[in-house]
């Protein structure tokens, strides 16, 4: 488990406060992974894509989102 959270587990990529529809795939040597997210709001609304890349699936890069349009 996180250490600052026992509800939230420490090897699983987790949105703040959430995300929604991951699509993973890989792609010259690394992970990706596309979400939608609703940045500071735990529920649907101003819906964001977020993007994480690992080389190991166990570290990730969060990279910047991009509103949808």
């Amino acid at each position: 488990m996180h250490p600052s959270d026992p509800h939230r587990p420490a090897f699983h990529l987790v949105g703040d406060p959430w995300l929604n529809d991951p699509i993973p795939f890989f792609f010259e040597g690394d992970w990706h992974l596309f979400y939608q997210h609703n940045p500071g709001k735990a529920f649907w609304g101003d819906m964001c894509w977020g993007h994480a890349v690992s080389r190991d699936l166990v570290l990730a890069l969060k990279r910047a989102g991009r509103r949808d349009s």
